[in-house]
């Protein structure tokens, strides 16, 4: 989920109205690869536990941040930011997230006007309150995070510490607070609950980000090596939560710290690692549309996000279960329940982005995102 290109920001986002730089080609795989496996957890209902919704749930969201982060530029005369250059920063991600998300809950919820105040406070506690669609917090919680990782941002600008090791100082503060601060049944309004673990995950995408961009450059056989590594890793971290609690980070339930934050960053890397490999894939090779595909998908996470749900869960899985017997429950059913899901969520994306983009934050010939 990006925000346009602005010589004016802070934080900057490569435009996907434009051809992206091929250096940046694994960031948007990567999402691609996200928002599928994104729609495979959905398939279970919301609080449903099978073991590979627990897996995809111990990384998924961090992916989320950590290549919002990875995607943030520095302004190059950051001594002209001022106010006006911060509001507009604001405007744009009002209009990229902020809208959308309001649109989307309102056409979920079962109307009533008394729930719009409800829909306003934007928690996931407040959208199930209003009987909407309960996933839509993350897009509160990505504006008010975005917001916060700008100003941290600036405030770099302002000590004399270098602005990477004041973000990585500033990420492990947001992430102990992430776990000290009590979090209200309500939550606070705007994923300001969940704001300091995605702030913090969004800061180490922007510290690692030169890092991994060069790292990126190289061949693929140190690429091969790093999945592999990150995949067994990953597998072993995962082996020891079955029969755990689910992490939810819409909940703040996070878990051991220490073995979140291992699966977290070994399933991030793992798949940033097979996004690498898959951008090398070269121009009419066996494998392309493959690559060309995630590429589209990543450019169209916001629309696929916001429609999916309904899709996967009131549609495609139950016609699976009472056609096929294959249950939403197992690994099976949620590959082809969610699949299937996805297919018909691009197709329907597609037709809404072509005729109102402004329902995903957009409008014709320019995207917010």
């Amino acid at each position: 989920m990006d925000m346009s290109q602005d010589s004016e920001d802070i934080i900057e986002v490569v435009s996907l109205e434009k051809k992206p730089k091929v250096r940046l080609d694994y960031l948007d795989i990567a999402k691609g690869l996200a928002i599928f496996i994104v729609v495979i957890g959905h398939v279970a209902e919301a609080f449903d536990v099978p073991y590979y919704r627990v897996v995809i749930y111990t990384f998924h969201m961090p992916l989320f941040f950590i290549v919002s982060g990875a995607i943030t530029k520095r302004h190059k005369h950051i001594e002209k930011y001022n106010l006006h250059n911060f509001l507009e920063f604001v405007k744009k991600n009002f209009l990229a997230l902020v809208v959308p998300y309001l649109i989307w809950a309102l056409i979920f919820m079962q109307f009533d006007i008394k729930k719009i105040p409800l829909i306003l406070y934007g928690t996931r506690w407040s959208l199930n309150e209003a009987a909407s669609n309960t996933v839509l917090w993350f897009l509160p919680c990505l504006f008010s995070s975005r917001i916060i990782v700008e100003l941290l941002l600036w405030l770099s600008t302002k000590v004399n510490i270098h602005r990477k090791v004041f973000a990585s100082i500033a990420a492990v503060i947001m992430f102990v607070l992430g776990f000290i601060l009590p979090v209200p049944e309500m939550q606070l309004p705007f994923g300001l609950s969940q704001v300091p673990i995605a702030v913090g995950f969004i800061l180490l995408g922007y510290v690692f980000k030169d890092m991994v961009d060069k790292f990126h450059q190289k061949g693929i056989l140190p690429h091969i090596i790093v999945f592999v590594i990150s995949t067994i890793l990953f597998i072993i971290g995962v082996y020891v939560i079955e029969g755990q609690e689910l992490v939810s980070m819409f909940v703040c339930t996070y878990g051991n710290p220490i073995r979140f934050f291992i699966n977290a960053i070994t399933g991030c890397v793992m798949i940033m690692s097979l996004s690498s490999l898959i951008a090398k894939i070269p121009e009419k090779a066996f494998g392309d549309k493959v690559r060309s595909f995630l590429l589209w998908l990543g450019r169209s996470t916001m629309g696929i996000y916001l429609i999916h749900v309904p899709i996967t869960r009131n549609l495609v899985a139950p016609f699976i279960e009472h056609t096929f017997g294959i249950m939403r429950m197992s690994f099976v059913g949620g590959l082809v329940s969610g699949t299937i899901s996805l297919a018909i969520s691009c197709v329907l994306m597609a037709i809404i982005e072509r005729y109102i983009p402004q329902l995903f934050g957009k409008r014709l010939g320019k995207t917010y995102k």
